[in-house]
């Protein structure tokens, strides 16, 4: 009874204590609080000082939080049957209720999987409605009734004009295609090419080479011949 009649009592200073700086409105605090241990005080006959109601209202908010933020984990938990969610006392909802996103938090309008909210639409009786303009409808009225320009006779149209090919204006030409040659197979021939025609260079080279040896040969048997002559 005296933690309902607390809340009760929070809930009247609840658009300043929780929304206006701590730092700016510190003294105004302390006389709120002040206030509110006096309307208690005459209200449940006990004493209490504000220090005290304070606490009390602080140590209430963070075991909501708790008991919330337990029920919400438990929801996921697997293993040991069903979760037993964790009831709250009435001074514990008077707190939810004042606190709000403090302890709940912001619902997500883009998750498909949080919670779904209910949206209550306000509807306004003496909403403005947009009147057509006379200056508008007139002009529209004048293009609706202007005689077509076309030149075609659409009387002997039928379904089967679709068939007929387009003309040659309306016709698309087909272009060459461009052949791109990927870099990799151009680096590919670059390197086949120099293999070629360093294959072709050791090929001549060997073949000199050898020319050279038969000479060399030749000189030297013709100079044993002149030596065994003497």
């Amino acid at each position: 009874m005296e933690s309902e009649c607390k809340t009760d009592k929070r809930k009247r200073t609840k658009n300043f204590n929780e929304t206006e700086k701590w730092s700016s409105f510190l003294g105004q605090k302390k006389e709120t609080w002040e206030k509110l241990a006096k309307e208690f005080n005459l209200s449940t006959g006990t004493q209490r000082e504000a220090d005290i109601l304070k606490t009390k209202y602080l140590n209430l908010k963070k075991k909501s939080k708790e008991k919330f933020s337990a029920n919400k984990k438990g929801i996921t938990l697997t293993g040991g049957g069903p979760y037993i969610p964790i009831e709250f006392s009435t001074a514990e909802l008077g707190i939810m209720e004042i606190v709000g996103p403090e302890i709940t938090g912001l619902t997500n309008s883009y998750d498909n999987d949080a919670e779904q909210t209910s949206i209550t639409i306000i509807a306004e009786d003496n909403m403005k409605e947009d009147m057509p303009d006379p200056e508008m409808e007139a002009n529209l009225n004048q293009i609706i009734d202007e005689p077509s320009t076309s030149t075609h006779d659409w009387v002997s149209y039928t379904p089967t004009n679709l068939k007929v090919y387009k003309s040659k204006e309306l016709r698309k030409t087909r272009l060459e295609k461009k052949t791109y040659i990927p870099a990799e197979k151009k680096l590919v021939d670059e390197k086949i090419c120099f293999l070629k025609a360093q294959k072709a260079m050791f090929a001549k080279e060997h073949e000199i080479k050898m020319e050279i040896m038969k000479l060399e040969l030749q000189i030297k048997e013709k100079e044993l011949e002149k030596l065994q002559k003497y």
